[in-house]
């Protein structure tokens, strides 16, 4: 779970950020630009992390 929690925040860290600066500088309203992306974006890194972790700990012997 921490090597998911780590890759998901840093990931959804830089969709974030890229997100308010692209709509900002296309004059779109950050409050209906930003929540659909991130919580898309989120459940998909976030599954996405858990498989990568679940296979770290498999081939590292810890499962």
């Amino acid at each position: 779970p921490v090597v998911a929690g780590v890759l998901s925040g840093l990931g959804l860290t830089f969709v974030v950020i890229v997100t308010v600066f692209v709509g900002y500088r296309r004059g779109l309203n950050p409050d209906a630009l930003a929540g659909p992306v991130v919580t898309t974006t989120g459940d998909v890194i976030g599954i996405a992390t858990m498989l990568a972790g679940a296979r770290i700990a498999i081939q590292a012997g810890v499962v």
